[in-house]
């Protein structure tokens, strides 16, 4: 809701529904992974109304051209032998990650996310994968440079899992943040939405002591812009991306 730190989500078909006092609220602004955020006034809206979103283009800054006579190979980007020693878990629609970079080769193409989730909770709960540029100026997560809805889960937890985005060729040569984000709806248990507190109710992300202090979690509310980076103790979480870069 415009000028408000409030909000309500929609279910993964795009349904909501919402109330609301018209002389406090100017109106809402709906917004999807991937589409420009759109402006609607109290006035203009009405039941049963559908809200259509205008895909967003998204500009990377650099352009990854294929060559036959390069073959590529693939590395690390963070650290893959990470030790589980503490858990994250969170609210509905907050999101929390870690900037993993700049990596040795310059020109690669991020391939695969890989997170742990752990074996409390609900292992299974459906969460959503972001990936996020760096701003030079400030350190923190500027644009959300996955195009769509990347909603994933875990088994039964004490697992990797592993998301393949070796289709959207993101370039990492300046680093990626990768954040997940507590989802409601997608079959998820209507406990992770009826509960106020932060609990156990939903996916629990494993955090590990292995990346040390250089690496701040970043978080980020639902239903505002600001992220806030705390140093956690010197946890971060469980998670590394790989990537291929051009060799001769």
């Amino acid at each position: 809701m415009q000028d408000k730190t409030q909000g309500f989500f929609c279910d993964d078909k795009g349904d909501f529904s919402f109330a609301v006092n018209m002389d406090t609220v100017k109106g809402i602004t709906a917004y999807c992974t991937g589409y420009e955020k759109k402006e609607i006034s109290v006035a203009d809206l009405h039941p049963g109304m559908r809200i259509q979103l205008r895909s967003k283009s998204i500009s990377l800054g650099e352009v990854a051209i294929k060559a036959h006579k390069y073959k590529r190979k693939r590395a690390i980007l963070g650290k893959k032998h990470l030790k589980p020693f503490g858990q994250l878990y969170n609210n509905i629609g907050k999101e929390a990650g870690v900037f993993l970079g700049p990596p040795s080769h310059q020109r690669g193409l991020l391939q695969y996310v890989y997170v742990y989730i752990l074996d409390i909770g609900l292992p299974a709960a459906k969460f959503r994968i972001h990936v996020y540029d760096i701003d030079t100026v400030t350190g923190l997560p500027l644009h959300d440079i996955t195009d769509t809805n990347l909603v994933v889960n875990a088994g039964k937890g004490n697992e990797w899992l592993k998301i393949d985005l070796s289709n959207k060729y993101i370039p990492i040569h300046a680093g990626v943040f990768v954040t997940m984000e507590w989802l409601n709806g997608y079959g998820n248990n209507t406990d992770i939405q009826n509960r106020g507190a932060i609990t156990f109710q939903g996916q629990v992300w494993g955090l590990t002591r292995s990346y040390g202090y250089g690496n701040t979690t970043y978080v980020h509310s639902a239903f505002t812009e600001k992220w806030g980076g705390y140093d956690n103790a010197g946890l971060s979480p469980m998670v590394y991306c790989t990537y291929s870069y051009p060799v001769k």
